[in-house]
């Protein structure tokens, strides 16, 4: 298994690459999204010409559309004649952009929920995707079952931080500030709470649109063991700082290497996540899942 994370920032990448961090992922303005901080282009070199053990993905996660190809295809141009790992996708006009102009990359598909089963792995691989990412709602025993059929396929899923939830091109709190002449500052983690639900809901704007995420933290630390196959885990680390993203980011290293002490390991992520709530997400038991609070 190797760890995957998105550094808080260009020091934070240094620190990471110091501790033997298997995959740092790089995120730049205009086409990158949920991610810490933009990496100029001479940060981007630097980090490449110093990562040692370390390998390095930029993240190309934005939703295209239609006046962004030029721009897109000029960007991946440039992106391809660095030394770089790969570069992590969601939109397929990426990969189509790659095709048509011969571009080699090592891709990662991250659509986030979109791969919940190996069915898809046959067309994945056609079109040289050799790295994919299942959803996190998948239960355990759906991702065993992806293990035990990906073939060459190289597999991963999120392991820790906050759980993405959905994306909107609109602006949703600016539009809340028009409505009800309000100034709710955006590009900061916002919380939206109901009283029916056990966790508040994690609410981020910028420029590209809306995001929300779950409050808690996932963990999945506890099954490890049982999802040795694995290929990758995934750290989420937006709207964490450096210290979370070093602190998180050793514990799954040692928990790798020693996937003895669980019960230890939780103990120490809870106290890294400090006031977070932290939760086994679809992979725990059935009642872990239930987010509305009983009614009396």
């Amino acid at each position: 298994m190797k760890v995957l994370i998105s550094p808080a920032n260009y020091e934070n990448a240094l620190d990471l690459i110091n501790i033997n961090t298997d995959y740092l992922i790089i995120g730049q303005e205009g086409f990158s999204v949920r991610k810490n901080y933009d990496f100029s282009l001479e940060e981007l070199e630097k980090i490449i010409s110093q990562k040692k053990n370390s390998k390095i993905l930029v993240l190309v996660n934005r939703i295209f559309f239609e006046e962004d190809i030029d721009s897109l295809t000029k960007y991946l141009f440039n992106l391809s004649k660095l030394n770089i790992d790969g570069i992590i996708f969601a939109d397929f006009g990426v990969i189509q952009i790659c095709n048509e102009q011969n571009l080699k990359f090592n891709f990662f598909y991250n659509p986030e929920t979109l791969v919940t089963n190996y069915g898809s792995f046959d067309f994945y691989l056609r079109n040289k995707i050799n790295n994919v990412f299942v959803s996190r709602e998948l239960r355990k025993k759906e991702v065993l079952e992806i293990l035990d059929n990906k073939n060459q396929m190289k597999v991963g899923i999120q392991t820790a931080g906050y759980s993405f939830i959905m994306e909107s091109k609109w602006k949703m709190i600016e539009n809340f500030n028009q409505e009800y002449n309000l100034q709710i500052p955006t590009n900061k983690k916002l919380f939206l709470s109901e009283e029916t639900r056990n966790f508040p809901t994690i609410i981020y704007q910028d420029k590209y649109g809306t995001y929300l995420y779950t409050a808690y933290s996932l963990s999945t630390i506890r099954f490890l063991n049982e999802l040795n196959k694995l290929d990758y885990l995934y750290i989420d680390s937006f709207l964490h700082d450096g210290n979370w993203i070093l602190e998180i980011t050793k514990l799954y290293k040692q928990a790798i290497t020693n996937p003895t002490d669980i019960v230890k390991y939780e103990s120490l992520e809870k106290q890294i996540c400090k006031n977070e709530s932290v939760n086994n997400g679809f992979l725990g038991d059935t009642k872990d899942m239930v987010y509305l609070r009983d009614e009396k």
